[in-house]
């Protein structure tokens, strides 16, 4: 699977679910020029079930911020602006997660 998905909204995809995406499309982008490609794996495979409107995506993600080794203790190896914009787009898609969640 390619790691870097379009950052193009799908226009079929209900608003909230096409911002997660959107949201979901900037953290592949910036865990592939940093090199976490399990995460970035995983993220992607998340990524095309959340386009075919697969709920299974959104609990997967979810699933990504629990325990030990989660996406919550990532750090990249790079500039502090990096690691601030994870510490925001992993905030942004969690809150969007749980809020998708509640509906399926």
């Amino acid at each position: 699977m390619k790691s870097k998905q379009s950052c193009q909204p799908d226009k079929t995809l209900h608003p909230e679910v096409a911002n997660f995406a959107e949201k979901l499309t900037e953290l592949v982008e910036l865990l592939s020029k940093h090199g976490t490609e399990p995460w970035v794996y995983q993220i992607s495979k998340a990524l095309t079930e959340v386009r075919a409107s697969d709920g299974h995506g959104v609990l997967r993600i979810i699933r990504m911020y629990g325990g030990m080794g989660s996406l919550n203790d990532l750090i990249l190896d790079g500039p502090d602006q990096d690691n601030n914009t994870l510490y925001r787009l992993r905030h942004e898609i969690y809150v969007l997660a749980e809020a998708l969640a509640a509906d399926l």
